[in-house]
């Protein structure tokens, strides 16, 4: 939810600078144009920067149009503490520029489209800086074995779409539990990298070493973002119950995998649909619900930018309106006079009524009663989009629910990477990977603790 992302560009010829080839160079024009620029983001010269832009884009654009994304940008990432050296890359009929930008909270760059030799811009975006390539790189967690395992790389169809999927199975000849893993919010990847990190994937390779299987999947807003983008009635349900059930059916299929044991794992807004997904099909067994909300994904939103403004100087950033809106944009969302009709811009992310509509039928505290199978609830201590109400609140739950187990890591994060110091979208920057302990507690629920996982873990 923190990766706000600002697109201030033609399609059209976003589409042509790709596919050129392309090469690093050290055009001094090229330099100069892109050393201005910098220069203009650390001031926040928006007028400057509009004037770059080639004419028939420079009509179009507005000054309060960088100015109101980068005030979004810094609710999450907060104040802009430089902008680095520029990489250039020269293409056929394009140049690319990336400044790579330093936050307090968080690592973005900006890729700068523009004419060769220093002419006009013809695209602006901000993306987190891992998109790009920069920064560090996923490394393997320690307790990964690839001898002990094998990867399997599947296509789900369902839903009008095909996603990719990877299905991660021990090497051992026995029946064995499976996992499906849910992603959380936005257009996941099927490791549901973030920055360096690919939590879905250390979970894979965790509980495999452990004799689980799983099959993780790519959400469908990241495989077919535009034509989802341009669907305005696409839903919550469409987001993920497609492709998960599709991805039960696969595992119920397989030869090795024990047809009464497959589990459902969900992530964030993943686990927000995990327990109403698991009453859908009698074969999922189980449930996992990892840092899960307790409400609507926009309530968490507004708690993570509290979050960040009270930890910035107050007279520095104006970041009140901007809260203010989305807490206005929440509560028509919950009221009763949202209808199909209401239009997106009144609402919270730009999403159209119907999704948020949808996302009505969706309430984990109910939904893990009335699924009426067994729920393990997982959440880190040091996670502040899925805060200590929201643990406290499923493990008051639990006093009077013998399915549900719940279980806090006090030095753990939303992405269930240890830390010591106060989680920012920054540590997601920072390379780390899934505490062994969440995979071997997950490990010991698939299997009713009928086998020693620890044993299985301390394998080579």
């Amino acid at each position: 939810m923190w990766e706000w992302f600002l697109d201030l560009f033609a399609g059209f010829y976003a589409g042509n600078t790709t596919a050129s080839a392309s090469r690093e160079v050290d055009n001094g024009l090229d330099r100069r144009q892109a050393t201005s620029i910098a220069h203009a983001l650390r001031i926040e010269d928006w007028p400057f920067i509009r004037q770059r832009f080639v004419a028939p884009l420079r009509r179009l654009l507005l000054d309060s149009l960088f100015a109101k994304g980068f005030d979004f940008i810094r609710l999450t990432a907060g104040p802009l503490v430089d902008v680095e050296d520029p990489v250039i890359t020269q293409g056929w009929w394009t140049t690319t520029v990336i400044l790579p930008m330093q936050f307090k909270r968080a690592r973005l760059a900006a890729r700068i489209t523009m004419l060769p030799s220093g002419g006009g811009l013809i695209g602006f975006r901000v993306h987190p800086e891992h998109t790009l390539g920069l920064g560090p790189k996923w490394q393997a967690p320690l307790y990964d074995s690839p001898t002990l395992y094998k990867e399997e790389h599947l296509a789900l169809d369902a839903g009008g779409y095909k996603v990719k999927a990877v299905m991660t199975t021990p090497t051992t000849t026995q029946q064995y539990p499976c996992t499906i893993i849910l992603s959380g919010s936005g257009p996941c990847d099927v490791d549901s990298t973030v920055g360096p990190n690919k939590p879905l994937k250390d979970l894979s390779v965790g509980l495999a070493k452990c004799n689980v299987a799983s099959i993780r999947f790519e959400k469908v807003t990241f495989a077919h973002g535009i034509s989802i983008r341009n669907r305005k009635g696409f839903t919550l349900t469409e987001e993920y119950v497609p492709h998960a059930l599709a991805a039960v059916r696969h595992a119920g299929r397989h030869p090795h995998v024990n047809d009464e044991t497959i589990v459902l794992v969900g992530h964030s807004l993943g686990a927000y649909i995990t327990a109403k997904l698991a009453s859908m099909d009698d074969s999922i067994r189980k449930c996992v619900l990892l840092a899960c909300p307790i409400r609507p994904i926009y309530h968490s939103a507004i708690k993570q930018f509290e979050y960040f403004a009270a930890m910035d100087d107050p007279s520095g950033q104006q970041v009140q309106p901007q809260i203010e809106e989305l807490r206005k944009q929440a509560e028509l969302a919950d009221s009763p006079h949202l209808t199909g009709t209401t239009s997106p811009k009144d609402l919270p992310f730009g999403l159209g009524p119907a999704y948020w509509l949808d996302c009505r039928n969706y309430n984990p505290l109910q939904d893990i009663t009335s699924c009426r199978k067994p729920v393990f609830c997982l959440q880190g201590g040091r996670d502040y989009q899925v805060t200590r109400e929201d643990v406290d609140t499923f493990i008051d739950l639990a006093k009077d629910n013998p399915l549900l187990k719940c279980i806090s890591y006090e030095d753990l994060n939303h992405l269930f990477i240890s830390g010591m110091s106060p989680s920012t979208p920054l540590e997601c920057e920072t390379l780390g990977n899934v505490d062994e302990a969440v995979i071997l507690d997950i490990a010991r629920w698939c299997h009713d603790d009928s086998v020693d996982v620890a044993a299985l873990f301390r394998r080579p």
